[in-house]
């Protein structure tokens, strides 16, 4: 004799619907209601206003979280990967100028050049642990920083080291020429890729964030200006080895004195 269970039987003598049809249809049409669980101390509402909200490990992949969306100050230190929001401290950087000056003050860099044609003003940051570029591993540089005028300077500003001598950059960089602009990145050799973007505006209270982005997965190097993607190396066609946290140079070419401000720094690299 066969036994029916309950979900197979009919909802009732007028309804041939069965319970567990039913069951499955009231279910689809839930998951299918954008209202659902909105109201004031339903689950979503709840969910927005709980302080901790926990998810199952791992449950919130990368494609989730847009560009940018998360700041350095949300991060710790932990798996070997060093995040440091680090403002800007005197202990961070030494100076090369040419009849020029910099000084770091409490929370920028500010770089200026002397008056007189080829004068420069350079500062370099650096940690006496990081060894180089990792570029078997994701990381990030950006800093927040402002370009005193748009004519007679040569500014380069990057995750890379210099050779300030030679003129040559190891690293990936921004370059800023004379109102032009590029993006590029080296090798320890010097020989650079460069590609050309739109420049951005200037002025000494003009702050634009400049981000650089190593995709180790894609073997891509992303290019970000106030958050907007403005160029993609796929692949980067040189890797340098940089010994360095960040390398800012400016050098005026006319007889008059350029500034460079920075007033925030992001690293995010992997040193094992």
């Amino acid at each position: 004799m066969s036994v029916n269970t309950w979900g197979t039987l009919a909802k009732n003598s007028a309804d041939p619907e069965k319970i567990e049809e039913a069951i499955a249809r009231l279910i689809k049409a839930h998951n299918e209601e954008p209202e659902a669980h909105l109201c004031d101390g339903c689950a979503l509402s709840q969910h927005k206003l709980e302080e901790v909200i926990d998810h199952l490990a791992e449950s919130i992949v990368s494609d989730k979280i847009s560009e940018g969306a998360i700041g350095g100050r949300a991060l710790s230190y932990s798996e070997g990967v060093i995040k440091p929001d680090v403002g800007i401290e005197a202990s961070w950087g030494t100076f090369y100028h040419s009849n020029g000056y910099g000084e770091f003050e409490l929370g920028f860099l500010h770089l200026a050049t002397g008056d007189t044609d080829g004068n420069v003003a350079a500062a370099y940051t650096g940690l006496g642990w990081f060894n180089r570029i990792n570029w078997e591993k994701n990381w990030l540089w950006q800093i927040t920083a402002a370009i005193g005028d748009d004519q007679d300077n040569d500014i380069t500003f990057g995750f890379c080291a210099s050779n300030i001598s030679a003129g040559n950059f190891d690293g990936a960089f921004f370059r800023y020429v004379n109102g032009n602009m590029w993006v590029g990145v080296s090798d320890n050799d010097g020989d650079e890729v460069l590609a050309s973007i739109d420049p951005v505006s200037t002025g000494v209270n003009d702050h634009h964030t400049y981000r650089i982005r190593y995709d180790a997965q894609n073997d891509k190097l992303l290019f970000y200006i106030d958050g907007d993607l403005v160029h993609t190396f796929d692949p980067p066609t040189r890797k340098g080895n940089t010994t360095g946290l960040g390398t800012f140079e400016i050098k005026t070419t006319k007889n008059s004195r350029k500034h460079f401000f920075v007033v925030d720094m992001l690293i995010e690299v992997c040193y094992l």
